[in-house]
Formats: C-alpha cells, sequence, structure tokens
C-alpha cells in the first residue's frame, strides 16, 4: 500500500504520539502564511484517508467550495472532482473533514487577500498554488508537494520516523476503519478503493503502535460530554 511515488518501503502508520506533535506543528506553523497555510490544509485532506496525493493536487477550488463567486468562502463537506489527470478520468467524490474544511477557509482566504488567484472575484482554477509566481495561480506539482511535507516535517521535534504523505492517508484510512467498526465496505466507498483492496488494512487494527488511539478516542468523547453538560 505505498506509493510508488515517494519511495519503495511500505507505508506505516503514524503513531499517536507523533500525530499530536504533528498536528501541534501544523496549527504552530500555520500562521498567515500562504505556504504554510497549503501545507497544513494538504496534510489534512489526505489524513483524512480518502484521496492520495496524485489525486488531490488535481483538485480544482471550484471542486471544494459552495459558490466560487461568493464573497463569504464556504467549503463543501462533499466534494464532487471531475475527471482529470489525478484520478485516471474517471471522477471522484469524496468526504472531508471538518478540520480539512477549516483549513481551506484559511488558506483561500489568504490566497484571495494577498493576490495569489488569477481572478480576485472567482473562486476557481487550481486549488494548489504555485508560489513562484503570484497571480499566475499555476498548479502545484506533486513533487512540490512532497517537498514541502518534507520541510515541514524537518522542524517537528521529536517525531520517531520520517514519514511520507502516504503514510498521512494510511493513517486516515485506518481510522475510518476503526470508526465503522471494522467495515471494509465503508472503507471502500470512502477511498474508493475495491473491497477486495480496503480489506488489506484490516490487518492494521490490531498493530500494537495503534492502540492508544483509542484511549485517544475515549478523551475526546468524555470532554464532547463535559462540554454539554457544562
Amino acid at each position: 500500500m505505498s506509493d510508488p511515488s515517494q519511495g519503495a518501503r511500505k507505508s506505516i502508520v503514524i503513531l499517536p504520539a507523533d500525530a499530536s506533535r504533528i498536528v501541534r506543528a501544523l496549527e504552530k506553523f500555520a500562521a498567515d502564511d500562504i505556504v504554510a497555510l497549503r501545507t497544513r490544509v494538504f496534510v489534512y485532506l489526505l489524513w483524512d484517508g480518502a484521496v492520495r496525493t496524485k489525486t488531490a493536487v488535481w483538485l480544482n477550488i471550484e471542486e471544494v467550495v459552495e459558490d466560487p463567486r461568493a464573497s463569504c468562502i464556504q467549503v463543501v463537506q462533499e466534494v464532487v472532482q471531475r475527471p482529470c489527470e489525478g484520478n485516471d478520468y474517471r471522477g471522484r467524490t469524496f468526504l472531508m473533514s471538518d478540520r480539512t474544511r477549516g483549513a481551506l477557509v484559511d488558506y483561500l482566504k489568504v490566497a484571495r487577500s494577498g493576490g495569489w488567484l488569477a481572478k480576485a472575484d472567482r473562486l476557481e482554477g487550481p486549488l494548489w498554488i504555485s508560489t513562484h509566481h503570484i497571480g499566475i495561480q499555476a498548479r502545484m506539482s506533486q513533487r512540490t508537494a512532497m517537498q514541502a511535507w518534507r520541510t515541514f516535517l524537518t522542524g517537528v521535534s521529536g517525531v520517531s520516523q520520517q514519514y511520507q504523505l502516504d503514510d498521512l492517508v494510511l493513517t486516515g484510512r485506518i481510522a475510518v476503519l476503526r470508526a465503522a467498526g471494522g467495515s471494509t465496505d465503508v472503507l471502500s466507498e470512502h477511498s474508493n478503493i475495491s473491497p477486495k483492496w480496503a480489506a488489506q488494512y484490516r490487518e492494521h487494527l490490531h498493530d500494537p503502535s495503534d492502540r492508544s488511539n483509542i484511549r485517544e478516542v475515549i478523551s475526546k468523547i468524555n470532554k464532547e460530554q463535559k462540554r454539554k453538560r457544562g
């Protein structure tokens, strides 16, 4: 389940402690810088487990916003991607997490206010903007996405592995499978992979390095229940 574009090694699940460090660093890293905001939301999108790097790179803005002409940016939950090179010209439909949607709003606000869009009054064109030339809105390459991730990760202290982008996807898919009670049909639908391929992810459900995620989930539930009681 490794991405050939990111090396020959098999993808690995991100350790819970490393995942927490990465998220904290992403939030601190983002600020109002276009590259940092782009990195944060791109990572979160892959971490949702629905798409891999190649598919993500080919997204357009109009596929992730409610109304390309609206002054207030509203991001959709269900993305409908046109047939393109990134999805082998078969189109894709997938859901995004609230975390990703919020990060997309932050990124697009700066992209628009900073003059990075080709048309200031329209939210359309390549979603991931190359920052070599402002206002051109050229599409970021897959190589740039991988380099941005490596650059970010080198600045995160205490991370035990040099994780690849495809490790984010694997970690997200395992989270989906766990939340679905082990249903490979749900994972197959979410990630647009065959049921047979989805079944291969079940081997990770009992991975010792992954068990503490259960405690993290319970902790989040407890916090939410406490908030509602308050």
